[in-house]
């Protein structure tokens, strides 16, 4: 996964993060631009809880499945 923007807001212990980010999924070799937002937890300065939310989950998942061979 490439990082090709990244935006955050908050302050105390939660974070909103914006990430454009490029990747190449294992199982086709596909590669996708995505925009993906992440609610973070942070407590002691360590991340607690990552929630990502994918602006859109259908072009990930049809990046990570294979299509079966056609006759």
């Amino acid at each position: 996964m490439e990082f090709l923007e990244q935006e955050h807001w908050g302050e105390g212990d939660t974070v909103v993060v914006r990430n454009r980010v490029r990747f190449r999924a294992r199982a086709t070799g596909q590669e996708v631009d995505a925009l993906i937002m992440q609610l973070i937890t942070v407590r002691n300065g360590r991340m607690l809880e990552c929630l990502p939310f994918y602006w859109d989950p259908s072009a990930i998942a049809d990046a990570c499945t294979c299509q079966p061979l056609s006759d």
